[in-house]
């Protein structure tokens, strides 16, 4: 089942994993049995995901999302 995590703060949640750089990401998720799909960042995740939708957030330019399934 795929999932989506976000990296938004310095510690590790259940919905997200952070405080790693973009690159060390698929090596993380491997960790836990995880396979990294792909990773957005600010722009991808507006376009794809807030813009659609017709909505008017914010998205920090530091964050990440990751499209993962399981290993």
């Amino acid at each position: 089942m795929p999932a989506i995590f976000i990296a938004d703060s310095a510690e590790r949640t259940r919905s997200g994993i952070s405080g790693s750089p973009p690159g060390d990401v698929a090596g993380l998720l491997a960790e836990y049995g995880w396979r990294e799909i792909e990773q957005t960042g600010q722009a991808e995740f507006l376009d794809r995901h807030v813009r659609p939708a017709d909505r008017t957030l914010e998205v920090s330019a530091i964050e990440r999302a990751a499209y993962t399934t399981k290993a």
